[in-house]
């Protein structure tokens, strides 16, 4: 409950609201007491300090995983021209959903530039439509997602180890 919704706005009560802010413990012990204690409950509770500290544990993790991706970034796989434009070809019908700081989203982004083949990255965690896309046709949001469309067919394949299998199988022989 806010001072403003217990007190009028009128100027003995915006009064009664500055002596209550500063302490004023002549008039009103209850209310303050009271207003305290909800303030007090309201930011110290045991679930919100952990909740804010896993979320900042969470992103510093996610921040020291794409500086640890970006450092030590493997090479991508060499192909002549020919065999490059066939990998661009047959990619076109693939995309990815991840999240950005995902540690299994890095693992299979890692595996796309060593591979070297291009695709449509889609932002599941900010993008409203990838994210209903995602829901809508895979059943599920859960990434990383690979989402393969091929002969009128479209399937989605989810695990880190199985889309990089998939691509490696698909991908890698090709020269």
């Amino acid at each position: 409950m806010t001072l403003r919704r217990r007190f009028p706005t009128t100027a003995a009560g915006l009064a009664r609201v500055r002596s209550l802010a500063q302490g004023d413990r002549r008039s009103g012990t209850r209310e303050q007491s009271d207003l305290g204690k909800s303030r007090l409950a309201r930011s110290h509770s045991p679930f919100k300090v952990v909740s804010m500290l896993m979320k900042a544990v969470r992103v510093g993790l996610g921040q020291l995983i794409l500086f640890g991706d970006a450092v030590s970034r493997p090479r991508p796989q060499r192909r002549v021209a020919q065999g490059q434009a066939i990998v661009e070809k047959e990619a076109a019908g693939l995309s990815l959903y991840q999240f950005h700081a995902c540690p299994f989203c890095v693992k299979t982004r890692r595996a796309l530039h060593r591979l070297n083949v291009p695709m449509t990255l889609h932002d599941a965690k900010n993008d409203p439509v990838a994210r209903d896309r995602l829901l809508v046709g895979g059943g599920k949001i859960k990434v990383p997602c690979l989402h393969i469309q091929e002969e009128g067919q479209s399937r989605w394949l989810y695990e880190s180890n199985a889309i990089i299998a998939y691509l490696e199988q698909r991908f890698a022989g090709i020269a």
